[in-house]
């Protein structure tokens, strides 16, 4: 019986070790990531914490043939949230969510795209992990 990997498991699995497959990648994933966070209405600010990029770094000056291993699981993850929320919401609701206040423990107050964005990539998995157990009725 075989077990289906996560997509951060199956990105694992290309082995984002080897520049070859990063720059394959590198392309659609930036794509991805302008798509999202423009769906989002995310500020640049946010979207270079998401990357982890220095402050004042422009999406628009990456080059995505050269993106590193962090930046493609963080896309990858950013991916997978997207997607949960468009399942769990249908409309504008699904994009519009990330931007709104949550008082919930984990986001204290502030959004889940502020969380994310101060957080870096377990901050991303632990939005991942919610929304994904909210998809599955938990």
């Amino acid at each position: 019986m075989s077990e289906e990997l996560s997509e951060e498991r199956q990105l694992q699995a290309l082995d984002l070790g080897d520049e070859a497959v990063r720059r394959h990648l590198g392309p659609g994933s930036l794509r991805l990531f302008a798509g999202i966070m423009n769906a989002w209405k995310a500020p640049d600010e946010e979207a270079w914490k998401l990357l982890a990029l220095p402050p004042g770094t422009s999406t628009k000056d990456l080059d995505p043939l050269a993106l590193s291993q962090d930046a493609l699981l963080r896309i990858s993850c950013l991916v997978g949230i997207y997607q949960s929320l468009h399942i769990y919401w249908a409309g504008g609701l699904a994009d519009r969510w990330v931007r709104l206040a949550n008082a919930s423990g984990m986001f204290g107050g502030r959004s889940p795209l502020e969380y994310m964005a101060g957080g870096g990539l377990d901050a991303m998995r632990d939005v991942r992990n919610l929304l994904d157990a909210w998809c599955a009725g938990y």
